[in-house]
Formats: structure tokens, sequence, C-alpha cells
């Protein structure tokens, strides 16, 4: 390992330490909610969570701002994150109820030279997240109920871990692409994902029309037809019969890009194939720029 690296290795490391030692601001849920309703202008994803902007009610988070100068100096002297736009953990917290343990981080986007993208995303991330953790919160309030109601015992209960992650796929100067997910322990079908592909010239969410051009769904059919092809038997029989991709892929937002301009398609499990299969990923083109 490098010093430079190092020292930035050891600068995310404050920054973590900061997250978990300042505590949540009081003001925090008016400031939210009054900037969702100034008026930020939602993205327009294809489920119906990405398209509420719902308030960020209840939120028990920290927005926290990194003024160290050890750790600015540190980042600021790395060249990826330095020059180009910066994905770090804007919120981070844990709470403990009798019915559910949850963990979040989520992503802050910041340097794009562009504010109202940043905070257009930022609070929409904040709000979709915000609900989804509510919306679970009440499912393990409701499962703690018909856990007593049918003869459970409260202390052989066992909370519903919720779980909110992110991971970012590739940032250059032209995107940042990074994934957002929530996980529950009382079932896998409250698995979620949020797809973030961001044109940093234009400040507009990228769809696959944009990064793979107006023959995107006949070409990304293809190209996983060409894929599934290669499975074996056992493989091939999880598949689901008569799927038309290209008809899927027609209204697909779920995708991301890696850093040589890969466009990689991602299917929801039971979208194309059995539960068993999982969460499917193909790479299907190339942004031609890249």
């Amino acid at each position: 390992m490098t010093e430079k690296q190092d020292r930035f290795s050891h600068a995310m490391e404050q920054c973590r330490q900061a997250y978990r030692d300042i505590p949540t601001p009081p003001e925090l849920e008016g400031a939210v909610e009054d900037a969702i309703q100034a008026g930020c202008r939602p993205r327009l994803p294809r489920r119906g969570l990405k398209r509420a902007a719902a308030a960020a009610a209840g939120l028990c988070a920290c927005f926290v701002v990194l003024t160290s100068p050890a750790v600015a100096a540190a980042v600021d002297d790395v060249p990826v994150l330095g020059q180009l736009c910066r994905i770090l953990t804007g919120q981070a917290y844990e709470s403990r109820e009798e019915t559910s343990y949850v963990q979040v981080q989520l992503p802050q986007i910041e340097n794009t030279g562009d504010s109202s993208l940043e905070q257009r995303v930022n609070l929409e991330i904040s709000a979709i997240l915000s609900r989804e953790v509510d919306e679970s919160k009440e499912r393990a309030r409701q499962y703690y109920q018909a856990y007593l109601d049918t003869g459970g015992e409260p202390d052989t209960f066992q909370p519903i871990q919720i779980q909110v992650d992110y991971q970012v796929k590739s940032v250059t100067d032209q995107w940042a692409s990074f994934v957002v997910t929530k996980t529950e322990s009382l079932a896998s079908a409250y698995f979620r994902q949020y797809f973030y592909n961001l044109d940093l010239e234009t400040g507009q969410s990228l769809t696959l029309r944009d990064v793979l051009g107006p023959n995107w769904a006949a070409q990304g059919a293809a190209a996983v037809e060409e894929q599934l092809s290669q499975w074996d038997q056992e493989q091939k029989a999880l598949l689901f019969d008569d799927v038309d991709l290209e008809a899927l892929l027609e209204e697909k937002e779920d995708f991301y890009l890696q850093e040589d301009g890969t466009v990689v398609v991602v299917f929801d499990k039971y979208e194309i194939a059995a539960g068993a299969a999982g969460v499917l990923e193909f790479p299907i083109g190339k942004l031609p720029q890249a």
C-alpha cells in the first residue's frame, strides 16, 4: 500500500468514527421535509416507490459534514476522489426495537459541479429509503404480534434485521453509477435495489436508450439470450417459459455501468427465472464513447 493510499484509508476510518460519534440533530427531520417540499425534481424510475418523493418523517439518521483538515486533505489528495464526483456515506445509523434491528448506510453524491443534481439525488435517496425502512419496521411489528398471538414467547422472538447499504459501481468524469440495496430477514420478497446512473454532464439520469442507442432492447435481448444459451441444463430448467426479454428491456431501468463503460442489466428474483436462480446480471453492451 502506498503512503497516499494509507493516508486515505486512515482518513476514511476517521469518517466512519465521526458518523458513529455525532448525535442525530433534532432539526434533521424538518430540514429534509422542507427540502423535499421545496421542490427537488424527482427522477422517474419504473418502480412506484421511486416515483414517490415521500417525506422522510421518522428517519433516525445523521447528516455529517466532515471538516477535519486531515480528512479533507487526504481525500483531496487522491486523484479519483479529489478530481471527480464523490460518492460517500452521507447517512449512517443503527436502531434497535423489540421487533427489529436496523442498520443503514446511505450514499451521498457530491463534487459534481451541479448542486441541483446533488440535492435531487441525495434527497430522493433519503426519502425513498426512509419509507422503505418504515414499512419494514411496521412489517416486523405485525409479525411480532402474530408470533405472540399464535403462542410465541416474547423472550424467544428474534428481531427482524433490516439493512440498507450501497455499492459504487463506477465513477468517471462522464457518469456515476451506484446501487442502493435494502434487505430484511423476514423474507427475500422484500429485497429492493435502486439503481442510479447519472450523466454528470447533463445532470440527468441515464436510460438504456441513452447508453446503448435506439436499438437497445433488441441488442440487449440478443446478448442475454447468448449468455443463457451457455448455461447448463440444470440452470436452464430454472428459466421461465416464454419470457419476452426484448419487451422486458423496453421498460427496464435496473442496470449499472462498469468503469470501462460496460452496461450490465439486472433482473430481480422471479423476473425471468425461479427464485433459486437469484438476482441475475448480464453485460449487454458498452458505451460507444467509453
